[in-house]
C-alpha cells in the first residue's frame, strides 16, 4: 500500500509541469506579440539629432537605432568642443520644431567657430611671417632662387591681411 501512495504522487507532478510550461509559453507569446505590436505601431519620433563622426546630424523617421535616415534639411556640422547635449536628448514630431531648436543652437556654434577660425588665421599669419623671414635669410646668404618665392609670399600675406580686414 505504501507503494501505491507514492506512485500517484509521482503521476501528479508531470501535469503540474505541463501546466507550468504552457503558462510560461503563453506569457512569453504575449510578451513577444506585445513587443512586436509596440515596435510596429507605436509612433516613433520623426526627427532627432545624433553625432556621427564628430558631426551633429539630423535624422528623420524610425528610432535612434532602427530605421532612421539622415535628413537633408540641415547639413551635418562639426561640433568639437560644443555642448550639444540638449539637442541629443530631444526628439521632434515635425521638422519645424527640430529646425527651431537648431536655430537657437546655431548662433552659439557660429561664435565658437569664428573664434576658432580667427585663432587659425593668427597662427597662419605667424607662420607666413616666419617663412618670410627664413626666405629673406636664405636670399641674404646667396640663395637668389628664393626671390620669386618671397614675392609670391608677400602677395599672399597682403591678400590675407586685406581679407581679414574686410
Amino acid at each position: 500500500m505504501v507503494e501505491q501512495q507514492e506512485h500517484p504522487q509521482q503521476e501528479a507532478a508531470p501535469p503540474k509541469r505541463r501546466k507550468r510550461r504552457i503558462w510560461v509559453l503563453i506569457i512569453l507569446g504575449v510578451v513577444l506579440a506585445g513587443s512586436i505590436i509596440a515596435v510596429t505601431y507605436y509612433p516613433s519620433p520623426e526627427f532627432f539629432s545624433k553625432i556621427d563622426d564628430g558631426k551633429l546630424t539630423l535624422y528623420k523617421g524610425g528610432w535612434k537605432l532602427l530605421g532612421a535616415r539622415q535628413s537633408n534639411a540641415v547639413e551635418p556640422i562639426a561640433v568639437e568642443g560644443t555642448d550639444v547635449a540638449p539637442l541629443l536628448e530631444k526628439s521632434y514630431h515635425s521638422l519645424d520644431a527640430a529646425l527651431s531648436d537648431y536655430a537657437v543652437f546655431m548662433p552659439e556654434w557660429i561664435v565658437g567657430q569664428e573664434a576658432r577660425v580667427s585663432q587659425l588665421e593668427k597662427d597662419l599669419a605667424a607662420a607666413y611671417d616666419a617663412l618670410l623671414v627664413g626666405l629673406r635669410s636664405a636670399t641674404s646668404v646667396g640663395l637668389a632662387e628664393y626671390e620669386k618665392e618671397i614675392t609670391r609670399l608677400e602677395h599672399r600675406i597682403a591678400a590675407h591681411k586685406t581679407n581679414t580686414r574686410q
